[in-house]
Formats: structure tokens, sequence, C-alpha cells
């Protein structure tokens, strides 16, 4: 049991790394529109987080149900699955 209580907190000591966007050698600026995305995301706005992406006919998005082509379609994706 003494086990299993140090795994599970050891394993918790990490927790506030995982909420980190900030990666060493990344531009600032990435950063920044991926924190923006993920405040986007997390307050259901779904066009606020598509501001992060490419806005062009040309963005491919792969995801579980195939390939997306264009912003537009990725965005109506979005709104349709989530």
């Amino acid at each position: 049991m003494k086990t299993l209580i140090s795994l599970v907190l050891y394993t918790l000591s990490f927790a506030p790394l995982l909420g980190q966007i900030q990666v060493d050698g990344m531009p600032q600026s990435a950063a920044n529109i991926m924190f923006r995305q993920q405040e986007s995301w997390n307050a259901g706005d779904l066009e606020g987080f598509m501001l992060g992406y490419w806005n062009s006919d040309n963005l491919l998005f792969i995801g579980g149900s195939g390939v997306t082509s264009g912003y537009d379609a990725t965005l109506e994706r979005y709104l349709k699955g989530y």
C-alpha cells in the first residue's frame, strides 16, 4: 500500500509540468498562440481556437475521421464535432 501511495504521489508531482506550453527552444510567439488556443478551447470558443490555425484553403487537417482540406472546412468540422 505504501508503494502505491508513493507511486501516486510521484506521478502527481509531474502534473504541473503537463500544463506548461512553453518548451525549450520554442519561440515565444508560438507559445503565445498555443496559450490563446488553450484558453479558447477551454472556454468552448472554437472560432477563437481556430485563430491559431493557418487561414488558407491549403490547410490540411488530419484526424480520426480522415483529411479535411481548407480553413473553413476545418472550422466546420470542429463545430460539428464539438
